[in-house]
């Protein structure tokens, strides 16, 4: 054991790598802070023992830390991504509900509105959080990470047509494009819970909506192309979002 005056030395030395390396390198850090109040307690009589409580104390955080890491973190964000990916997507169909309802009332920028956009656009954000941990997660499949991606970009280009709609949320009156509306909404909703719907029935929905959007965008008096845009936009994504989906839930 070094002289008083050697531990003194050390105290210092050890103290200022401490604060050196506690913004950089945070186990040396550690490290340095450990030998600094060994050496302070062993100035005082008391370095043996206070050290071999220390150590087991280290010992067993340390091995808590690695069962953490190894069993819990960052994995469980990637477990809760079939829920988080059902979560984004009823959201979406929230605020598509609730502009559908505004196209036939009138534009109102009430609480109820302004809490769908919100919760869709919070949902948006924690896919792509859980998304985002899933790439530097080496446990996780290539292909469940790209799927997972591919539903995170799905899901913005979703989000941007509902959104699209909803700035452009005037009252229409006429029939035909109401009535396309409320069929576009009910093809999504159904699209998005292929478990009791099928397959066939999808397309088929599909090609018949975007023949009756083909027919009035081709109508000279129609006031509402951008509404038909998005509607179109919507229709032929939903089948990528719902193969997305259920390639989730199945991995």
């Amino acid at each position: 054991m070094p002289s008083i005056e050697g531990q003194l030395i050390l105290i210092v030395i050890t103290g200022v790598l401490f604060f050196a390396f506690r913004q950089v390198q945070y186990a040396q850090a550690t490290l340095f802070i450990t030998l600094l109040v060994l050496l302070c307690f062993n100035l005082l009589g008391e370095g043996f023992e206070v050290a071999l409580p220390r150590v087991v104390d280290t010992l067993l955080g340390c091995g808590l830390a690695w069962l953490a890491v190894a069993f819990i973190w960052p994995d469980w964000r990637f477990r809760q991504l079939p829920a988080v990916a059902e979560r984004t997507l009823k959201a979406n169909c929230r605020y598509l509900d609730a502009i559908m309802e505004q196209y036939h009332q009138g534009k109102d920028n009430r609480l109820a509105y302004r809490i769908a956009r919100r919760d869709a656009h919070n949902a948006d954000a924690e896919l792509a959080s859980v998304v985002s941990n899933m790439s530097s997660e080496s446990r996780t499949s290539q292909k469940l990470r790209d799927s997972a991606f591919q539903l995170l970009c799905s899901n913005h280009s979703f989000l941007s047509y509902i959104s699209a709609l909803g700035a452009h949320r005037d009252k229409i009156t006429a029939p035909e494009l109401l009535t396309l509306l409320d069929d576009t909404v009910c093809y999504v909703e159904d699209v998005l819970q292929t478990e009791v719907v099928s397959d066939e029935h999808v397309e088929t929905m599909r090609h018949q909506l975007a023949q009756r959007i083909s027919q009035l965008a081709a109508d000279a008096d129609t006031r509402a192309p951008l509404v038909l845009q998005q509607l179109g936009l919507l229709v032929a994504l939903m089948p990528d979002v719902a193969r997305l989906r259920r390639t989730l839930i199945t991995d």
